[in-house]
């Protein structure tokens, strides 16, 4: 059983005649912008001359004034900008609901995950309550340390979640809920250079064989088109049978899949372009690799084709090293090491830059390089 009746109530305590020297009523009102209880007192000598005139009209107000406060009214948000003390949970839900409407779904997908994270902290720590306005450099420096501390996210992670804070609040900015960014003052965390791991071939021909007899042969050429063709996980997963040229041998990766959101062209090498051939038949909106990975409706994730790269490393033994996506890398670094020209490695790529595509190049390659190098000046 509580104590008193105050603890029945989260939002505010009960006003309350006091009579003295001079005659007022007091009550707590919850305020928004610091989410905490404070002190409201209402002055009731002007009413009458005679005090006990004053005392029957303060019990009247009194009795309204609480009528009110189980209603939902308060002092602090009657006197404040609708925008100012809209609830922070509130403006997080409008966020992820406008943005349904403009992101793909895998984007869309990390966005509400950082958004309900963000929510469940704000449940956990009780500022449930808390409006826009409230939430402020403190709580951003809470947040933070506790996402910081986190020995299972990494720095990339925490970049990651900085970067989401502070487009959720120039949201928030631009709807005028607030004045400044909280999360503009953190800085990035310092990423280390990507170790690029390579898969030797000895080892991807244990791989092949180990597809070519599973019951799911056709996770080979997701491999094959991570590896030749230095095509994303992701953006895989995404294809339809409609981006196929049959004729050409070409497969497109549109804009909308596409990791830097531009169309590209990639020619399918003959392995691959073997079992393309025999989905001719199959509606041309279904995905290329779904169910079992044939083609199909459902649109699989890498988690999918990561769990299925977790059981063939385990059945084979390899090092935990060699993530699905070193194929890719696997592919990058032996078409530089063969001699094609990097802009080329770029394009079919799809790095943002020239850099990019030659960090993949061994010393050992320049080392060669310069030994070939017959140019004059």
């Amino acid at each position: 059983m509580p104590k008193n009746l105050t603890d029945f109530y989260v939002n505010f305590r009960p006003a309350e005649v006091h009579s003295g020297k001079e005659i007022y009523i007091a009550f707590y009102a919850l305020n928004p912008l610091t989410n905490k209880l404070q002190r409201v007192k209402y002055k009731q000598n002007h009413l009458a001359k005679s005090k006990s005139l004053r005392l029957k009209f303060a019990r009247l107000i009194c009795l309204e004034i609480n009528n009110k406060l189980q209603n939902g009214w308060n002092p602090f948000v009657e006197t404040m900008n609708y925008k100012t003390y809209r609830k922070l949970i509130d403006a997080i839900t409008s966020f992820i609901n406008i943005k349904k409407k403009e992101l793909r779904p895998d984007s869309l997908r990390t966005y509400t995950s950082n958004a309900n994270k963000l929510i469940e902290w704000l449940r956990k720590n009780n500022y449930q309550n808390i409006s826009c306005e409230a939430f402020n450099k403190k709580h951003a420096n809470e947040l933070m340390f506790v996402i910081s501390e986190d020995e299972r996210i990494s720095n990339k992670t925490y970049n990651n979640n900085l970067l989401f804070y502070r487009c959720l609040f120039n949201f928030f900015i631009d709807k005028e809920y607030i004045k400044e960014n909280p999360f503009e003052r953190f800085k990035n965390k310092r990423i280390n250079e990507k170790t690029r791991i390579t898969i030797p071939q000895d080892v991807r021909h244990k791989i092949l064989q180990y597809f070519v007899n599973s019951s799911i042969p056709e996770y080979l050429h997701i491999c094959q088109l991570c590896y030749k063709c230095l095509i994303r996980p992701k953006e895989i997963l995404q294809l339809i049978v409609g981006d196929i040229n049959f004729e050409d041998n070409i497969i497109t990766i549109p804009a909308a899949v596409a990791k830097n959101h531009k169309e590209r062209m990639i020619a399918v090498p003959p392995e691959i372009m073997q079992y393309f051939s025999t989905l001719k038949h199959y509606n041309k909106d279904y995905n290329i690799f779904s169910t079992d990975y044939k083609p199909g409706k459902k649109l699989l994730t890498t988690r999918d084709t990561g769990r299925t790269w977790s059981k063939m490393r385990e059945a084979l033994n390899l090092p935990v090293e060699y993530q699905f996506y070193s194929l890719k890398d696997t592919g990058i670094t032996e078409l530089l090491e063969a001699g094609v020209p990097a802009k080329f490695v770029k394009e079919l790529a799809d790095h943002s830059s020239l850099a990019m595509t030659e960090k993949y190049t061994h010393k050992s390659s320049a080392e060669e390089i310069l030994r070939h190098n017959t140019l004059e000046f």
